[in-house]
């Protein structure tokens, strides 16, 4: 008896498959906006930029981040995730619900629908006895922000404060231990932003979405390409960074540093951008990447390919400085200037094979990026 392969449920070898899951892609493109200026919005609690980042090279970046200065970051992360995630909790649109009936299930799944999409695992509770509890992020993305979300959710939940401490599996699973704080904590309160964008632009940006090839993989968890993917808010990454500048006045800077920050006049906030943009460009190089710039429109396609796609920014403009590739930028957004400045640094070195120095400042264009060769280049 022969076979009919016209009905056949297996593939054939030349083809393509889609391996994006269909709902996941959907829900994402709804809930996370791409913006012209280069940014992602989120389209809930107070509409953050937000950064889309695997979860290995987000771990690898941090690492390069604390040899740079020195410093074991880990804790301040967790601090800072649980002040972000209290913040946003806050918004008028993040009302846990208040069953009659198996309330702390239907909370558990309000919290988990909205970890789902930001790819930060999945919250359990595993004891919840006289003012201790144990909580379990299993798949969890990064340790030190699963810890700061899970403690944030379940003050939100039971409306009191608590102190907290985790462990870590190493592979997935993160344990986070509660225990009910008397003292008076006041509410999280906004941060203030360090650089000023052009605009909150608003309208959709063109082409495809970003995001749009994400694979299910279970609850919380999501991939690009077989990578693991995670958000994280311009938010957190500015209370990051608040919490670790006390920590950096007994650091010195660079003798050589890579970047000038022209108007930045707090010491320590540059030591810190330092580092971040130097991370941000070691990440890029050891990426393997590839980067072609014939010209400096170029510089455009660039932004949209390294910048744009994870919600760090975009270059609206490129103009030449000189004959060795030394090239202004204009950007008219940026999640975190230094993130975004290391990302062109390492671009900038592959394209022209050597390293670069970069100056950043502001103005009514937005942010203004000068790219130059790190060496005068020898006249022949």
């Amino acid at each position: 008896m022969g076979v009919d392969f016209r009905e056949s449920p297996v593939p054939i070898v030349d083809e393509s498959p889609d391996e994006r899951t269909t709902w996941l892609a959907e829900a994402l493109g709804q809930r996370f906006q791409p913006t012209p200026s280069g940014l992602i919005l989120e389209n809930r609690s107070r509409r953050p930029p937000t950064y889309f980042v695997q979860v290995s090279e987000f771990e690898l970046w941090l690492g390069e981040v604390e040899e740079h200065l020195q410093l074991t970051l880990g804790r301040r992360l967790a601090h800072a995730s649980a002040e972000s995630e209290e913040w946003r909790q806050s918004a008028a649109d993040r009302t846990p619900p208040k069953p009659f009936f198996k309330r702390q299930q239907k909370q558990l799944e309000w919290v988990n629908e909205d970890l789902e999409l930001r790819g930060h695992g999945k919250l359990e509770v595993l004891s919840d006895e006289g003012g201790r509890a144990t909580l379990l992020v299993r798949d969890r993305a990064h340790p030190a922000i699963a810890a700061g979300i899970a403690v944030s959710m379940w003050e939100r939940i039971n409306n009191q404060r608590f102190r907290f401490h985790w462990t870590d599996d190493g592979t997935s699973e993160s344990l986070v231990t509660l225990e009910l704080d008397s003292r008076s904590i006041p509410a999280a309160e906004a941060v203030v932003v360090e650089w000023a964008d052009t605009e909150r632009n608003d309208a959709e940006g063109g082409g495809e979405h970003p995001l749009s090839l994400a694979r299910h993989e279970g609850p919380g968890n999501w991939t690009i390409d077989g990578a693991r993917m995670m958000s994280i808010t311009q938010d957190l990454m500015v209370r990051f960074e608040e919490t670790t500048l006390a920590h950096l006045t007994e650091k010195s800077r660079n003798a050589e540093p890579n970047c000038e920050w022209i108007g930045v006049t707090d010491a320590e906030r540059v030591k810190l951008w330092d580092a971040i943009s130097e991370a941000s460009r070691k990440r890029f190089i050891a990426s393997g990447e590839m980067v072609l710039v014939g010209e400096p429109e170029h510089w455009l396609h660039v932004g949209h390919r390294f910048l744009s796609r994870t919600g760090l920014g975009g270059v609206k403009s490129a103009e030449s400085l000189d004959e060795h590739g030394g090239v202004r930028l204009t950007l008219e957004a940026a999640f975190h200037p230094a993130m975004t400045i290391g990302t062109l640094l390492g671009a900038w070195e592959r394209a022209e094979a050597r390293p670069a120095t970069a100056v950043w400042s502001k103005s009514r264009a937005g942010h203004i990026v000068e790219l130059r060769p790190q060496h005068d280049i020898a006249e022949v």
